[in-house]
């Protein structure tokens, strides 16, 4: 286990001469060790104009900032989701103007893409997704598992017909021909099997918790999938933003709006859907919490799945945590998390804790390195005025900084290569 590591305070600066292409955001090096650094030279980062109307493609840059590729080949504000993994080199993203997934390689190359209008061809009305959005699975048979949105409007005794947001899973081949389906509005029981706490319910029909902070989707915001018909906003109720299988087979799935990571039945292939298990604050795992912290659990989390040496990373952005009381514990950064994870025992245990140092309350991603460390994207930090900064950083396992990077923007996640 490691003693955990603050950061100092943000360094604001000047525009600097690292990025080389205009318009696209400048970095600084704020800390490098190169000794004791792991040996993936370059970043892949993913910024993108949240917020600002500014729109940006994937970029691909040496740790000292260096630019070295820059994806060219498609409209501008193509959304990394981050490489395919599959021996390929290739790189996944949602191409939001345009409305598909995209999959593209640094040689400029948009390798195959698949379009709303393809999908939804093929999905039951009830199945219809209206985005697809923040993240994509390549899985070990060559299909692919891309994250949609839905919505639904609920008749509810207290507060009328109320519009919900939710997220759907679509598996599909290389041509684009759909191969398995889930909607996360079938499965309200899987989630809360025994009914909810009172003042998280909305008391409607099949809709047996609200999101932890309340969250919403407003018609029309950079980014967010589209509102029912006639409503200006929406329940975002699920807010899934991290997709991988798990070596069972598994999809496992993260929904940040309800500060849990679920474990869904995929059975490659051959799985009904239903929900195994919730990782995360009042899921189904008891918290061992040798650390002894405060708060142990991640909330409104991102990029969080199975490590590859077994353990759980997440990017904890904190939202839920940082929240006054009662809700959350006050003021705090957001974090980077290792945890053991025993699904035979049900019980968890925060293994590492990193402090970034600042709060990012969106945005965000994590990485287990070749030679052991952890590397974290915090990629919404409040910057001077109303300007956003994203940070990249590395820890050894035992909390040392041995790298930080500062971009002049925003970003989704960004990963070392």
């Amino acid at each position: 286990m490691n003693t955990i590591k603050t950061i100092a305070a943000l360094v604001l600066y000047a525009a600097s001469a690292f990025a080389t292409t205009p318009g696209l955001p400048s970095g600084k090096v704020l800390q490098e060790n190169q000794s004791l650094m792991s040996s993936e030279g370059m970043v892949l980062h993913g910024y993108t104009g949240s917020g600002t109307g500014t729109q940006y493609n994937p970029t691909m840059e040496a740790t000292d900032g260096t630019l070295q590729w820059e994806y060219t080949n498609g409209y501008l504000g193509t959304v990394l989701y981050g490489p395919t993994n599959d021996g390929t080199g290739d790189y996944m993203g949602e191409d939001s103007n345009q409305g598909r997934w995209v999959e593209f390689n640094t040689s400029n190359q948009m390798v195959n893409s698949v379009t709303l209008a393809q999908l939804n061809a093929q999905l039951s009305a009830h199945n219809q997704i209206t985005a697809m959005n923040h993240d994509a699975a390549r899985l070990p048979n060559g299909l692919t598992a891309v994250i949609a949105s839905n919505y639904e409007v609920v008749a509810t005794s207290l507060y009328g017909n109320v519009p919900y947001v939710g997220n759907v899973i679509v598996v599909f081949d290389k041509i684009g021909i759909v191969q398995w389906v889930w909607n996360g509005f079938d499965h309200q029981n899987d989630y809360w099997p025994v009914g909810c706490v009172l003042q998280n319910c909305y008391r409607g029909v099949g809709i047996k918790r609200s999101p932890t902070l309340k969250d919403k989707v407003v018609s029309g915001h950079w980014g967010e999938p589209p509102t029912p018909p006639g409503y200006t906003w929406a329940v975002d109720l699920f807010h899934a933003n991290t997709l991988t299988l798990a070596a069972d087979g598994n999809f496992v799935l993260s929904m940040r709006n309800q500060d849990w990571v679920i474990k869904i039945n995929y059975g490659n292939g051959t799985g009904s859907g239903t929900v195994v298990w919730r990782l995360g604050q009042g899921g189904d795992f008891t918290m061992t919490n040798s650390l002894g912290l405060v708060w142990p659990w991640f909330s409104h989390q991102h990029d969080s799945y199975f490590l590859p040496d077994g353990t759980f990373g997440a990017f904890d952005n904190g939202n839920t945590r940082v929240a006054a009381p009662p809700i959350g514990s006050g003021p705090g950064n957001s974090r980077g998390q290792a945890y053991t994870v025993d699904e035979l025992n049900m019980v968890a245990d925060v293994l590492h804790n990193f402090d970034m140092g600042s709060y990012s309350g969106c945005f965000g991603s994590s990485q287990l390195l070749a030679n052991g460390d952890y590397f974290f994207e915090s990629g919404y930090i409040q910057g001077p005025g109303t300007s956003r900064l994203s940070q990249d950083l590395e820890f050894t396992p035992n909390g040392t900084l041995v790298y930080q990077f500062q971009g002049n923007g925003p970003q989704y996640r960004s990963f070392r290569q």
